[in-house]
């Protein structure tokens, strides 16, 4: 695990949450070791071995400790090649979660470039993520697998259609590239209209952006009395949330890397309003509504479904069944089973 992730229930980041689930899915299942660093209360469904964050001497301890055959390294590639030249022989792999930056040119590049010849497969969790990286690096010749983020459907059975609230949810960090501040925006005249419905903001790592939470609050201000913001809550209660609610909004400024919010709203079965960006389009396909992430766009996109229950209704199935079927927790661990596979093929490269 990386060094920000936290493998347990009161503070797990997306990260956390996809490898426990793409861990749980494998055929290995039995034999996968959690190495992430130290937590409090950490999931009880596999074992965790700790160590401490922010060291590495005391992560490749751990790894001599335990010797495993493959290491699947989530998001970083520097820890990746650190382990390649200190750590215990093994096959490995980075499952790369976010886009590629483009390095400059000459020695750094060169340099750059040795940290990924050192890997024996790269996993990425979604196309688009896999496409950016062959484009901004042509020349890494390590085979690529696209492992995205699943869900088992068993552990987000939303409320019908019909008996779902008038709430419409954001679920995210509080980073000003994920959008709340343009969805605020747009809910102040939208909610002024609709004396029925209300917004739930249930925000993580607030503290890392006092900013964006103070314009938020202040955006707000005119119907506070109808918006309900949550910060830091544990999963349960986001899983709660999107139960209940009849929309769900991610309205992304950047583009996404998968996109695991609008992915739980539709398993949930809330109806996604979404900007379509980067990653988000491959999750949320035909089954939620585009809108880009400005306030006037998503104030119509949302007037157009508080108007349409018949339309919100279809779409909560869609999104439940394309869930499902594309994002399935078996299929996620099929494919990470099937990286394994090219990680301990080293004679492919």
């Amino acid at each position: 695990m990386s060094a920000r992730t936290h493998f347990g229930p009161e503070a797990a980041t997306a990260i956390d949450l996809s490898t426990r689930d793409m861990a749980r899915a494998s055929t290995h299942a039995e034999r996968i070791e959690i190495v992430g660093p130290q937590v409090a209360v950490p999931f009880g469904d596999l074992p965790l071995h700790p160590y401490r964050r922010g060291s590495r001497l005391s992560l490749l301890a751990t790894l001599w400790r335990l010797r495993p055959d493959v290491i699947v390294v989530q998001q970083e590639v520097t820890t990746a090649s650190l382990i390649a030249r200190l750590g215990p022989p093994a096959r490995l792999a980075v499952h790369r979660r976010h886009t590629a930056k483009q390095p400059k040119p000459g020695l750094r590049r060169w340099w750059a470039r040795r940290r990924f010849d050192r890997l024996d497969a790269l996993f990425f969790n979604s196309e688009f993520c896999r496409q950016d990286f062959h484009s901004v690096w042509p020349e890494v010749t390590v085979p690529t697998i696209t492992v995205a983020n699943g869900l088992d459907a068993a552990d987000w059975v939303g409320r019908p259609p019909d008996q779902r609230e008038g709430i419409i949810a954001f679920t995210g960090r509080a980073h000003p590239d994920k959008g709340a501040l343009p969805l605020a925006r747009a809910l102040v005249p939208l909610l002024a209209r609709h004396a029925g419905w209300r917004a739930h903001f249930m925000l993580s790592r607030s503290a890392d952006h006092p900013e964006t939470m103070l314009a938020l609050r202040l955006a707000l201000a005119p119907v506070a009395a109808r918006v309900e913001i949550a910060l830091d809550q544990p999963h349960d209660a986001v899983r709660d949330l999107l139960s209940r609610a009849a929309i769900a909004v991610v309205p992304s400024i950047y583009a996404e890397p998968f996109g695991r919010a609008a992915l739980e709203a539709m398993a949930a079965g809330a109806v996604t309003v979404s900007s379509m960006r980067g990653g988000l389009a491959e999750v949320v396909g035909n089954a939620g509504v585009a809108a880009e992430p400005e306030a006037g766009a998503l104030e119509r996109a949302l007037e157009d479904l508080i108007g349409d229950p018949a339309r919100r209704a279809w779409l909560s199935d869609a999104s439940r069944a394309r869930a499902a079927e594309r994002f399935s927790i078996a299929a996620t661990g099929a494919a990470f089973d099937v990286g394994v596979g090219l990680t301990m093929a080293g004679d492919m490269r």
